[in-house]
């Protein structure tokens, strides 16, 4: 049985934030603005994520490699 009860990280909580570069709250944006800064937040953390991920596979591998030599 899954246990419900785990306390989640901070990375784990906001993993599907999309974060925009320009607060709505600061300047009314239009429609149009609104979706352009969606899409480059999501464009921007898509970067980011891509980059996380390459550096956990190097390291998974750079584990992999040190143990395979022992």
């Amino acid at each position: 049985m899954p246990n419900n009860n785990k306390r989640l990280t901070k990375a784990e909580y906001y993993k599907d934030v999309i974060y925009l570069t320009v607060r709505t709250y600061e300047r009314p944006m239009t429609h149009k603005e609104f979706v352009e800064q969606l899409n480059k937040g999501a464009e921007n953390q898509a970067e980011e994520t891509k980059r996380l991920l390459m550096d956990n596979l190097y390291e998974a591998y750079l584990d992999y490699c040190i143990r395979d030599m022992d």
